[in-house]
Parts: C-alpha cells; sequence; structure tokens
C-alpha cells in the first residue's frame, strides 16, 4: 500500500493504491486512513513550511539558491 502526495499543481492531489493480489506485512499500523481532505491540507502546510525555509535559506546565502 502506497499513498502518494503530489504538489506540484495548483490543487494536492492524493491517491490511495494497492496492489491487487499482493500480501503485505506491516510492523505498525493505523485502524484507519485520514481523510483525504486532511491530507491535501497537510501537503499544503508542508509544500509552505518548505518554501518558507529555502526562502530563508536563499537570503542567508545572498540569493543564489545554493
Amino acid at each position: 500500500m502506497g499513498i502518494l502526495l503530489c504538489g506540484e499543481k495548483d490543487d494536492a492531489i492524493v491517491e490511495l493504491t494497492l496492489p491487487e493480489g499482493e500480501n503485505i506485512y506491516a510492523s505498525e499500523y493505523s485502524l484507519y486512513l485520514p481523510d483525504k481532505a486532511i491530507l491535501q491540507r497537510k501537503l499544503a502546510e508542508w509544500i509552505e513550511e518548505f518554501e518558507d525555509a529555502k526562502a530563508i535559506r536563499e537570503t542567508a546565502d545572498g540569493g543564489d539558491g545554493e
């Protein structure tokens, strides 16, 4: 099972995949998955945090992004 979070478009996309006929084993599990809308909001928050941190680094580095 996998959860793909993608924020490359104007809207965040969240998809759930589970291969058919595959045996899945886990050392930990949750009894529920978060709601799709919650995952979309969290992705937007993470993207914003990343962009803020990136801007701070670029300012500290003199604006060259390196």
